[in-house]
């Protein structure tokens, strides 16, 4: 299941170890994803990242910041599982599956990961505001890669009937 985009396939916690820089024992709740390795470690070692996708962790690591509230939502979109994206904004994510074309799009769920980290409750009917933001920014970010189905999270929802 760790190709799925809810938190048991994406939640995996990261150990770094860099003695008279990162103090020893600390726990960093800041949320990252695979994109801010390469803007951390550029910021780190006076590297020009250019334009990155992630956004740079160091202040967090470094202890010169508690967390970064400022950052850029995180974004993911994959073939797996029939198709699927998710954006998480701050506590919540914002997910959509079965986005290829010829099967049925899943409707949009949204989960404050942080209350409800199993994402049993979908609150997606009072979170309109997200799924929206969340188009919005799959419609600026992304693009299917050559040779592959592009994934259709713009699809007319299912009326519950």
């Amino acid at each position: 299941m760790k190709g799925q985009l809810y938190e048991g396939g994406i939640r995996v916690p990261g150990i770094i170890r860099w003695p008279g820089k990162i103090a020893p024992g600390k726990t960093i709740t800041q949320p990252a994803f695979h994109a801010d390795v390469m803007p951390t470690l550029c910021a780190l070692t006076g590297a020009d990242a250019g334009s990155p996708l992630g956004t740079d962790l160091s202040p967090v690591l470094l202890g010169k910041k508690s967390a970064l509230h400022d950052r850029k939502p995180l974004v993911w979109a994959g073939g797996g599982y029939g198709g699927q994206v998710a954006v998480r904004f701050d506590s919540k994510k914002v997910i959509r599956r079965n986005l290829f074309p010829g099967k049925k799009p899943d409707n949009w769920e949204v989960y404050d990961i942080v209350k409800d980290p199993a994402e049993k409750n979908n609150i997606a009917a009072e979170n309109r505001d997200l799924i929206n933001r969340a188009i919005a920014i799959l419609d600026r970010e992304y693009q299917p890669a050559p040779g592959f189905q592009a994934l259709r999270y713009k699809a007319p929802e299912q009326v519950a009937e």
